[in-house]
């Protein structure tokens, strides 16, 4: 018989065994199922992270992915994340000069 131990929030469950069939989830640990995701900021972000839900990889002959896939996706996403960075810092230019401070020279 599996002993049982106490998790956040006061409620028991059963210590894990070797027999266990399925693999613990945050539930389990007495945590959200998902944290709350922060709204996007501009639509260069909506763009990135539908992107993102979609993204599927190829798959290689012998399992696993193609790797010239995954470099082309990791291309793909560091366009994406510049854009939003650009975005992001037009944004916050923007800001600054509305309250009547002057940017960063460089930026």
């Amino acid at each position: 018989m599996n002993p049982v131990v106490p998790v956040a929030g006061g409620t028991q469950r059963r210590k894990a065994g070797r027999n266990r069939t399925k693999a613990p989830t945050a539930a389990d640990y007495g945590m959200p199922a998902q944290a709350p995701q922060p709204e996007p900021l501009n639509q260069e972000q909506e763009e990135l992270l539908a992107w993102l839900k979609t993204m599927k990889f190829k798959r290689a002959r012998f399992g696993g992915v193609s790797e010239e896939d995954v470099w082309k996706k990791i291309s793909e996403l560091n366009r994406r994340y510049d854009a939003c960075l650009r975005a992001e810092r037009e944004r916050y230019n923007a800001l600054l000069e509305s309250r009547g401070i002057k940017g960063w020279p460089n930026a």
